[in-house]
């Protein structure tokens, strides 16, 4: 289910808890050089609020040069409105290890099954960004559109 709360104005500015300012939010944490694999699961209600949760597969601190191992880390988000319409948004980005390269899938599922069931109920929105700055650009603005 999308949320309401949605994409972006006409400057480029995200607005608080659409997927692009979640995007903004996430490279403000992980350099974008480190980012190897997203998969950003639909954006659900859940108790009142909007609950978005990106799955990242991170390089090591070496960046691309580092083929054979990836952190995996949860990034969180939930997004509350108001009675004002003012829409806050909670954050929270959790590293949960490394794992060999052709791993990665078998523990993206597993730290999302312990997450939550529901998240493997809908299919992921999955990029490869290979630590590319126009890739993660144009899975940002493809987020816009939403």
């Amino acid at each position: 289910m999308n949320a309401p709360i949605q994409a972006a104005d006409a400057g480029g500015v995200a607005e608080a808890g659409s997927i692009a300012a979640h995007l903004d939010d996430l490279a403000s944490r992980i350099p974008i050089a480190q980012i190897d694999r997203v998969w950003i699961f639909p954006t659900r209600r859940v108790a009142g609020a909007y609950s978005t949760v990106i799955v990242i597969a991170a390089f090591e601190d070496d960046g691309p040069a580092s083929e054979g191992r990836r952190r995996v880390l949860t990034a969180h988000y939930t997004a509350r409105v108001d009675r004002r319409g003012r829409i806050a948004v909670e954050a929270a980005l959790d590293e949960h290890g490394a794992a060999p390269v052709d791993r990665i899938g078998r523990v993206v599922e597993g730290v999302l099954r312990r997450l939550d069931e529901e998240l493997l109920a809908s299919p992921p929105q999955e990029a490869h960004i290979g630590g590319n700055v126009e890739r993660w650009a144009a899975l940002r603005g493809s987020s816009t559109r939403e």
